[in-house]
């Protein structure tokens, strides 16, 4: 597990070329799945823009460089539609502010820790009002771009010391028994729970021109299915109401 503030800066080494091909300048976060899709890549000269490296073409996070097989594996946004998607939606995580299912403010979250072998975002660090407190995965129920939502237990108990440890490495997840692939179902199905009858804001479009929703909609399990098929869920997310209205 890492820090994403841990990750930023770092080289990036192609194996094959032996050649730096930049450093790490931000991490491209998928919502739905509460994943690391892509690390953003600056190179050297400030004229280029950024290329991405999707998660999965990681051959290994050391803690004084990234590296990747070869070269190929850093494209250009455009050349990546899933991951271009998660960075018009723009969600950061870290920074956001948190509240619970019911409106309770818990803090602000000043970091989360990624598996690094997955991307899998594992826990969040929040800093409260009175104390810092570690939020595991598995009670996040949404990332937004300007609130992360929570369930209502989230934070409720803080054991003895965490304020005062909130600065070293965080432990694993709550429950031993659920992997960083389980954890990604978890979320997702959590949040496609979560979006299920709330009403779209905007009409989300997949590439080819099928409509995944009308503006005004209701969220139905179609609707759900049609926007994972077309690689849209995250669009989707972000295009419903953040609370149920009559």
């Amino acid at each position: 597990m890492r820090r994403s503030e841990e990750l930023i800066g770092l080289p990036v080494i192609s194996i094959s070329e032996g050649l730096e091909a930049g450093r790490v300048k931000c991490l491209v976060i998928n919502a739905p799945s509460a994943r690391v899709s892509a690390i953003a890549v600056e190179g050297e000269c400030w004229f280029e823009p950024p290329r991405v490296v999707d998660f999965s073409l990681i051959s290994a996070v050391g803690g004084d460089a990234i590296t990747v097989e070869n070269l190929s594996a850093l494209c250009e946004l455009s050349a990546l539609p899933e991951i271009a998607g998660d960075a018009r939606i723009g969600v950061r995580v870290a920074g956001t502010r948190v509240v619970t299912r019911a409106g309770r403010f818990i803090g602000t979250v000043r970091d989360f820790t990624v598996d690094t072998s997955t991307g899998q975002i594992t826990s969040l660090e929040v800093d409260g009002p009175d104390a810092g407190v570690v939020i595991p995965a598995e009670q996040v129920i949404t990332l937004g771009r300007h609130v992360v939502v929570v369930e209502e237990s989230a934070g409720a108990r803080q054991e003895e010391g965490t304020a005062d440890h909130a600065h070293e490495p965080l432990a694993a997840p709550a429950t031993p028994s659920s992997g960083p692939q389980d954890l990604g179902v978890l979320f997702q199905a959590r949040h496609e729970r979560f979006l299920t009858g709330r009403k779209a804001t905007a009409t989300v479009r997949a590439d080819d021109g099928t409509v995944i929703i009308e503006r005004g909609q209701r969220v139905t399990q179609a609707v759900i299915d049609r926007a994972n098929a077309h690689g849209r869920f995250a669009e989707l997310s972000a295009s419903t109401e953040t609370e149920e209205r009559e």
